[in-house]
């Protein structure tokens, strides 16, 4: 929208209201702690890295090696084993941005009279990801792939332990650990968080609701429908699409018209989408053309 100043000591009790002092996601851990837990992690790094070897499809697997500690280096390394846009492709209900869902919106002729569009946003998605729910659901996930010969199936799944449930983080001069959801802040993050519900979406809501979809999209959190079902079938989709972990969403009503990503789209008189650049309103323009 535009420039922001807050006061550093707001600024720091926002963080700490609004994030830290939640129980149920972050635990406070001393120095002292925070020195054991780092070698504990130098160990779990060093038992992961002998047992398995980087996986590198066009290079021999037996010249492979890897050193160092935990490091980005290995979240780098997870998100290149969930395959990139090459797995996502599986997920046909994903897109990478505003061009890709235009791309897709051109494909659609004219609606149905009763065709309505909806947009659903999930609740701080990252930390509300349940961490072991997420690793038996990607786990079971990448077990039914058909994957190139020599995938380290096993690394990956030991990587997502590793990774996800040991972040620890320094706040000023307090360190904590993340009990629950998405280790913030890791390259791996953006892609287990879509693969995640991209699962239930594959397995529930198209193949329970697909009938009354004429088209779902998401962009991480954000989804984009368009529903031609009747009011109880639509209260059973909303249900559904809640049921997944402890991940929620909060899901507009259908309407003619839904601001989402950086577009307006609505339906014509004549029963055909439109789109339009989408501006907020606060939107102060503070940029050079």
């Amino acid at each position: 929208l535009g420039a922001a100043i807050m006061s550093r000591e707001n600024y720091i009790r926002q963080g700490i209201e609004e994030h830290l002092r939640n129980d149920r996601v972050y635990k406070r851990l001393t120095k002292t702690q925070v020195k054991n837990e780092q070698k504990r992690l130098q160990y779990l790094q060093a038992a992961f890295k002998g047992r398995h070897r980087p996986f590198r499809p066009n290079e021999n697997p037996a010249t492979s090696s890897s050193t160092g500690e935990l490091t980005e280096a290995d979240y780098i390394y997870l998100n290149r084993a969930y395959g990139g846009d090459d797995q996502l492709a599986r997920f046909r209900m994903t897109i990478k941005d505003s061009h890709d869902l235009l791309a897709k919106l051109r494909n659609i002729g004219g609606l149905p009279p009763n065709a309505r569009l909806f947009t659903a946003d999930a609740v701080s998605m990252y930390t509300n990801i349940d961490t072991e729910h997420a690793i038996r659901v990607i786990g079971n996930w990448m077990d039914g792939l058909d994957l190139p010969a020599g995938f380290p199936l096993r690394a990956v799944n030991d990587a997502m332990g590793l990774v996800m449930r040991n972040n620890i983080f320094e706040w000023g001069d307090t360190y904590f650990r993340q009990l629950l959801g998405t280790a913030m802040g890791t390259s791996a993050a953006c892609m287990w968080a879509t693969v995640y519900y991209g699962v239930h979406e594959s397995t529930t809501l198209i193949p329970t609701h697909g009938d009354n979809l004429l088209i779902f999209l998401r962009f991480i959190d954000d989804i984009f429908g368009i529903w031609t079902g009747n009011a109880a079938a639509w209260e059973s989709f909303k249900r559904d699409v809640n049921k997944f972990g402890i991940l929620t969403w909060e899901i507009d009503e259908p309407s003619t018209s839904v601001d989402f990503l950086d577009l307006t789209i609505s339906i014509s008189p004549d029963d055909r989408l439109t789109t339009k650049t989408f501006q907020k309103a606060m939107n102060l323009y503070q940029y050079i053309p």
